[in-house]
């Protein structure tokens, strides 16, 4: 059995914290989800996650919302050139 190491893991406050300052029951949901495993350390009552699992996931949401954020511009720009082009075809 390995030992256990604190500086490995977050406390629940500090991954919510990671993970843009998420609720607890954000944080139990991607544990629900299977996206975030809890560890017990030992003599402990309230669980730890590792660092490196929420780092991971706190880099995935990153991208995503980036994504997301890009399309949304994208499609807005499209849409208002759409917009332009529909009213120069209309006052012709």
């Amino acid at each position: 059995m390995t030992q256990y190491n604190p500086n490995l893991y977050y406390r629940a406050s500090e991954a919510r914290k990671v993970l843009g300052n998420i609720s607890a029951n954000e944080l139990k949901l991607y544990v629900d989800r299977g996206k975030l495993k809890k560890y017990p350390p030992p003599g402990k009552v309230q669980p730890r996650y590792r660092k490196a699992e929420v780092d991971a996931l706190a880099e995935e949401i990153r991208r995503f919302n980036a994504g997301e954020q890009e399309g949304e511009t994208h499609g807005r720009r499209q849409a208002s050139q759409n917009t332009r082009r529909g009213r120069a075809a209309t006052s012709r």
